[in-house]
């Protein structure tokens, strides 16, 4: 049975289907969070925006891609450049060495919409494209917030 101690009783809405949700149709913390780090208030910190059904299911359409893409696009060597940023990749983030502007970790990129593969980029890319919403869109608006903004420097 899962244990529902701690997880607010409040409505969602997934970030992917978009439908208002009861809280505990998502994924939670095991341990609770007080701002400072584990443990402490009681309250537990919820995963991810997405409910557990659409969790369920982009896992399920990321697993039947992998299983096609992969023994064409293994990923690549630690050491090589991700295709966004352009900086080499490492396996941690600890095996970057200090004199080194690294990166780390490989990410197998895909567009969630249309389950294409795109490519092989680093976690921290991998993350900020999906902080950003995962669309060319969603990240010239930003880009161009930043070039608006260095105009007035």
């Amino acid at each position: 049975m899962r244990n529902l101690k701690g997880i607010p009783e409040s409505k969602y809405i997934c970030a992917t289907c978009k439908q208002e949700k009861d809280s505990v149709e998502f994924h939670w913390y095991a341990q609770t969070i007080d701002g400072r780090g584990r443990g402490g208030n009681g309250i537990r910190k919820r995963v991810n925006g997405s409910c557990k059904d659409c969790r369920s299911k982009l896992q399920k359409q990321t697993t039947e891609l992998k299983k096609k893409i992969l023994p064409d696009n293994p990923r690549p060597a630690y050491g090589e450049l991700c295709k966004a940023c352009k900086r080499p990749v490492y396996a941690n983030q600890s095996d970057i060495p200090a004199d080194v502007n690294g990166t780390y970790a490989w990410m197998f990129d895909h567009n969630h919409k249309t389950i294409k593969f795109r490519g092989w980029i680093c976690n921290p890319c991998n993350t900020g494209f999906g902080l950003l919403g995962d669309t060319s869109d969603s990240v010239n608006l930003r880009l161009q917030y930043l070039i608006e903004s260095e105009q007035d420097e």
